[in-house]
């Protein structure tokens, strides 16, 4: 690697073919590295981050709720949780909704 890094890149696995280049930082549509330098990101997390990088709004949510529950087991209740449930099946035509973090428990949720 050109660019002096604390950790080396190969105990990453190659999922993608990646550029010489370590970001540090992002804010709105932009990436920044090491020399803050300034990319226009524009993979933006592979088309999941529609917010853009370190919008204000976003990181005061995240951190109120990271000073009061991270992320109890989807064999408990939190309040977060419930009240987006609610949300989301008195707007729309389903009863219930299941909260996954990956494709696979998608599909079993589906099943």
């Amino acid at each position: 690697m050109n660019h002096k890094a604390a950790h080396s890149s190969t105990s990453l696995m190659p999922t993608a073919p990646r550029p010489d280049i370590i970001f540090v930082r992002g804010a709105g549509s932009y990436l920044f590295d090491q020399q803050n330098r300034r990319y226009l990101d524009w993979v933006q997390g592979w088309a999941v981050n529609c917010l853009g990088h370190s919008p204000a709004v976003v990181v005061q949510a995240l951190c109120n709720q990271a000073s009061k529950l991270i992320n109890p087991s989807p064999a408990f209740y939190n309040e977060p949780a419930m009240e987006l449930a609610h949300l989301l099946t008195s707007n729309s035509c389903f009863d219930h909704v299941f909260f996954g973090s990956s494709g696979a428990e998608a599909n079993e949720g589906a099943l």
